[in-house]
């Protein structure tokens, strides 16, 4: 179980916060051969990260103590380059309506402030947690341009020195719900040898696993010393506080499963299903291939094209009738039907 370190420039900038152990100045982090010894979360609250500063090297140490850090030297350097990312069709849409009821001027640029992937603007929730996820940096200040498509234009660290007071609340709350572990004493006084998140949604219909499998991996976890939690997609941003990701979700392509399978992955932590095994398992074109590759008998199949569509006379003839028409990417009997005539076949 890693202990957390909150990095900062100087110790004075946590003044308007709760007293805590976990703080470390960054020259102290820097000096401290120790440290190379332990397992401990980082969380580098420099206001300077940009390249031969004091805090991109607290990251780049913390990396090669084997520490978990955010952000890490890759994250760094992209928002140092300025990459620029770009949002999905559905959060461009509610980024427009977004920008459209703030703007005020023409030309005008409007910014959100991230704290752990969340923020103060309700309708921006599920952007803020996008970019987290891209960009896992503990305050993050986006400014967009209000137009209907590609609105980021820059995206930067966020610095203590930046917040107001009313942004120090905010601040504050995103840390205690993104890291349990800042304030709050060990709930045994045994420690755990590792921290295991296990992914699930509790309103899924046809869950991978029900509640009584999920007490199981929890009492498993625990007589193996392992802290076991599970975290829905709500507190994905806790991610890069585990060692492990287990992912008891139905998974999907563009899905939050496989968007925080590939994280934890950059992330190098242990991660079940990975996300090459989701592009492999979730699509049955890919499945079918593979099988027959392997001469593994299977049921007759074939693939059927909207370009070039086999009537019902053709497929019939191929498979027999009736037939079981499936989606490549459909779980648990979701886009699946079953035909025994033309009519039956075409609808």
């Amino acid at each position: 179980m890693r202990s957390t370190i909150l990095i900062l420039d100087e110790l004075d900038q946590w003044k308007p916060y709760y007293d805590t152990d976990s703080i470390l100045t960054s020259g102290d982090y820097l000096k401290n051969q120790e440290l190379n010894q332990k397992h401990f979360f980082v969380i580098n609250l420099c206001n300077k990260l940009d390249y031969h500063s004091e805090g991109y090297y607290c990251s780049l140490l913390a990396q090669a103590r084997g520490h978990k850090v955010l952000p890490d030297i890759e994250v760094i350097n992209r928002l140092e380059s300025g990459a620029v990312m770009r949002l999905d069709y559905q959060l461009q849409k509610s980024t427009y309506k977004w920008l459209q009821a703030n703007k005020k001027n023409e030309g005008e640029r409007i910014s959100l402030d991230i704290f752990f992937g969340t923020c103060d603007e309700p309708v921006m929730e599920k952007v803020a947690r996008f970019v987290f996820e891209q960009n896992p940096c503990p305050m993050l200040r986006v400014q967009f341009a209000v137009r209907e498509k590609n609105q980021i234009e820059n995206i930067r660290p966020l610095g203590l020195d930046e917040l107001s007071e009313e942004q120090q609340d905010i601040f504050a709350q995103a840390l205690d719900n993104f890291s349990k572990k800042v304030w709050r004493q060990p709930r045994s006084k045994k420690p755990s040898r590792y921290d295991l998140a296990i992914l699930y949604d509790p309103e899924e219909a046809f869950p991978p696993s029900n509640k009584t499998a999920l007490n199981q991996f929890l009492n498993q976890a625990k007589k193996l010393q392992i802290n076991a939690e599970l975290i829905t997609a709500h507190e994905a941003h806790r991610l890069m506080e585990y060692d492990a990701l287990f992912i008891r979700q139905t998974t999907s392509l563009n899905h939050i499963t496989y968007r925080l399978a590939q994280q934890a992955q950059q992330a190098d932590m242990v991660v079940i299903d990975d996300p090459l095994s989701i592009i492999r398992c979730t699509n049955k074109v890919y499945l079918k291939e593979l099988l027959d590759k392997e001469e593994i008998p299977t049921p007759k199949s074939e693939l059927i094209f909207k370009s070039d569509t086999y009537s019902w006379n053709e497929i019939s003839e191929i498979l027999g009738s009736p037939i079981v028409l499936k989606v490549p990417d459909g779980s648990f009997s979701h886009g699946m039907g079953k035909a025994s005539s033309e009519e039956e076949y075409h609808n």
